[in-house]
């Protein structure tokens, strides 16, 4: 199995701010001129220090222009045979590459490239020109934009320049190193800085401070200031995201919450509260070797609020004081996938050590378990066959545990019935070897390698089972639902038989 010696992130989450509401529900028109500096990709702090070097207005504009096209050929050197690899695409989903344009004849390299001129000729003649200069010391350089750049939508200009007239946006730029260029968001005056730009040729990163935002979009009313829906009181947090060259042939793309968020909203009556530990995720692409390594570590996450603004309009009787209440103590996994080899491993995955469970009115309705009496979490070894086949083996065993009780939820809405699911714990588990092992194929059979696969269910006994090495768990009914339908137990549909060879 795979090893790896990525340490578990701190997570503790930061006192409340206090600060005056603000409405849940924002207006779009907040791309607040950032149009070219958001394609820069991301970024915060950099580790360079505080001590600045000298930097000429002159060189801003090609500085620019030339680490975003260096950051941009990275990745599509790094990540782009990916596009095509489908055990990539089987595990990570559909990623940004840069693809065919129909407008540049169906090239990619050629659509690649009428992207990164665009972006240049952004960055050259709208935004780092000298009529945009508000000072300049030699060091740092400010960059005011115009409000046709900040108010960007026709539609919506008018209201737009209205409420940013007395709200310059600036840019600081300045220097920490040679060929490096940090950006500071500076909007207002005084000014109020949520985020801040580091794009250098092999590294560019973006930080968001979640506090200063918030702040910045009461003083601007960009927040819909409406009487319908949740005000947002206190707001902390700080996000970075990242991309980074990695040698000739790499790229590493990451994102992490460095400061755990913590959100209070409230308006008519309710309140909820949100929180999610410290936490990162990364994601480091190998063209040479065909290979993808995820590091994945996500803070505890916690939800409280009213169940009846789940419930829409049939939560109107529904007291405000009957909580939706969602603990999620964290996930974890290492995850390195061998497009060459066609294998996948998956390292210390976990939900964090304790039960994930969701509460309403005080009553447990669902907890999960993953792996309760083995540590909580789980290697695993994926092997592509062809044809959407399979093979996955497991270490040191698999136990998933899913404990449903939504019988409670007829205490809120008289005469809701979930069936099976009103009381019912399942339990699907794979052990009795050294590497349990199981095979599954694009006909939905599942085929015991190595070991057994126990099925057990609290509420119907009779349909649980166990298969052996060598059997193979079918289900007969091309919908999987059984004689029952969409409604019926999801055991019913499985049955255990001696596998075709």
């Amino acid at each position: 199995m795979m090893t790896t010696s990525r340490s578990r992130s701190t997570r503790n989450a930061p006192p409340w701010s206090t600060r005056a509401p603000t409405r849940w529900t924002t207006r779009a028109p907040v791309a607040v001129a950032l149009g070219a500096l958001a394609l820069l990709a991301a970024c915060g702090d950099d580790g360079g220090g505080n001590a600045r070097e000298p930097l000429a207005a002159t060189e801003v504009a090609p500085l620019a222009s030339a680490n975003v096209h260096a950051l941009a050929t990275a990745w599509r050197v790094g990540a782009a045979w990916s596009a095509d690899a489908e055990l990539v695409g089987d595990m990570l989903g559909d990623l940004p590459i840069v693809g065919a344009d129909p407008e540049t004849g169906g090239d990619p390299d050629r659509a690649f490239d009428a992207r990164l001129d665009d972006l240049a000729d952004k960055l050259a003649s709208e935004v780092f020109v000298a009529e945009n200069v508000v000072s300049d010391d030699g060091m740092t350089i400010v960059y005011e934009l115009p409000l046709s750049m900040v108010c960007w939508d026709e539609e919506s200009r008018p209201e737009c320049q209205a409420r940013w007239a007395d709200e310059p946006v600036r840019l600081a730029v300045s220097s920490r190193a040679e060929g490096e260029l940090t950006i500071d968001l500076r909007v207002g005056d005084p000014p109020v800085a949520p985020m801040t730009f580091t794009v250098a040729p092999e590294r560019a990163s973006a930080t968001v401070s979640l506090a200063p935002l918030l702040a910045l979009l009461e003083r601007t009313g960009a927040l819909d200031a409406g009487d319908d829906g949740l005000a947002i009181d206190e707001l902390s947090g700080k996000v970075t995201l990242a991309i980074a060259k990695v040698g000739d042939h790499g790229v590493t793309v990451s994102a992490a919450l460095d400061q755990a968020l913590a959100l209070r909203a409230s308006g008519q009556g309710a309140v909820v509260t949100a929180s999610v530990g410290r936490s990162t995720a990364s994601a480091t692409f190998d063209a040479a070797a065909r290979t993808v390594d995820v590091g994945l570590d996500v803070g505890a996450i916690a939800l409280d609020a009213p169940f009846a603004l789940l419930m829409g309009d049939d939560g109107a009787g529904v007291s405000l004081a009957t909580k939706l209440q969602v603990d999620v103590p964290g996930v974890t996994a290492d995850l390195f996938v061998d497009d060459a080899a066609g294998t996948v491993d998956v390292a210390g995955f976990g939900l964090g050590t304790r039960q994930t469970t969701v509460k309403v009115g005080g009553s447990t309705i669902l907890a999960l378990d993953l792996n309760p009496g083995a540590g909580r979490d789980v290697d695993m070894h994926l092997v592509a066959l062809g044809d959407g086949a399979r093979e996955i083996s497991v270490s040191p065993s698999l136990e998933l545990r899913v404990k449903l009780a939504l019988a409670s939820l007829a205490s809120i809405e008289p005469g809701f019935d979930a069936g099976w699911a009103n009381s019912e714990t399942l339990t699907i588990r794979l052990d009795g070897a050294p590497a349990p092992t199981v095979r599954s194929g694009a006909d939905g059979v599942t085929e015991i390698v190595a070991g057994k696969l126990t099925y057990g269910s609290t509420a119907a006994p009779e349909l649980g089972f166990t298969a052996s090495a060598g059997q193979c768990v079918v289900s007969p009914d091309d919908d999987g639902e059984g004689d029952g339908g969409e409604d019926a137990h999801p055991f019913a549909s499985l049955i255990v038989t001696s596998c075709e060879r």
